[in-house]
């Protein structure tokens, strides 16, 4: 059972891996913006058992100085803390443009996924966007193409995801999501539902803590998946901030990070 989840996560891993004041004004960063993440994550289905991981991220963003124009390069590793489990490691690039009221970008990512059996590459690029509808409300999403390759072999496919950010607080962020992949070449298509918060501790000591569900919906029969994930972060640059604050001025935030972010998040 224990070898069955292993492959359905890896399987899924590489068919994926998120009103009433004045918006908050945001830019590009000015400086360095880094961001330092780890994560554990238990995965499990009905008849599989459970597995869990462990991931490692970091995202560096900096401003590059002219016409609210950032950039920012993104990397980490994912495993199984299970006995012949499966690892990930992968590095992205992004560029973007930061108005007061949004960002809009274009993304690059890569993304070597080890399974028992062969291994495999996974590339995605697309773009992203946000909308900061006020204080407490941010609306994004991101679209694009995958190309995946094993032994040889290779299929393209494609991606759609969107979402919202409400911030009940400035320093707690509650993000739900929808998500849609689809894999040539018969594979099919797979959904994505989430769900996750997070909270920054301190705003002088840049911590927070997170924790999130997402359902996997997986084609041709094949059950679900239930991804639980608890994470922390720590944010570098930028002085004291709150939690919106530095999404929005930061590193890329929940709803406009790379799609393959979540390969070397939740394994």
């Amino acid at each position: 059972m224990q070898s069955k989840m292993k492959l359905l996560s890896a399987a899924s891993a590489l068919a994926i891996g998120t009103l009433l004041s004045v918006p908050v004004m945001a830019a590009a960063p000015v400086g360095f913006a880094g961001v330092l993440g780890a994560n554990y994550s238990n995965t499990s289905c009905s008849g599989c058992g459970s597995a869990n991981g462990w991931g490692l991220n970091g995202q560096g963003a900096f401003g590059l100085g002219m016409s609210d124009l950032g950039a920012e390069i993104d990397g980490g590793v994912a495993g199984s803390f299970e006995s012949g489990g499966g690892t990930s490691a992968g590095v992205g690039g992004n560029i973007f443009w930061a108005p007061a009221q949004g960002r809009l970008g274009a993304t690059v990512d890569w993304n070597h996924i080890s399974i028992p059996g062969p291994d495999g590459d996974v590339t995605s690029y697309g773009g992203f966007g946000e909308f900061y509808a006020s204080n407490q409300f941010t609306l994004g999403g991101n679209a694009g193409g995958l190309h995946l390759s094993s032994s040889g072999a290779s299929v393209n496919g494609m991606y759609l995801n969107g979402g919202g950010t409400l911030y009940a607080m400035p320093d707690l962020g509650i993000t739900g999501s929808i998500g849609y992949n689809h894999i040539g070449k018969g594979f099919g298509n797979v959904m994505t539902y989430s769900i996750g918060g997070e909270w920054l501790v301190s705003e002088t000591t840049p911590i927070s803590l997170s924790a999130g569900y997402t359902n996997v919906d997986l084609p041709h029969g094949a059950p679900s998946l239930n991804v639980f994930t608890l994470g922390v972060k720590f944010y570098a640059g930028g002085g004291a901030m709150s939690l919106v604050d530095r999404h929005r001025n930061g590193a890329l935030g929940p709803l406009t990070q790379p799609i393959l972010t979540g390969l070397r998040s939740v394994f």
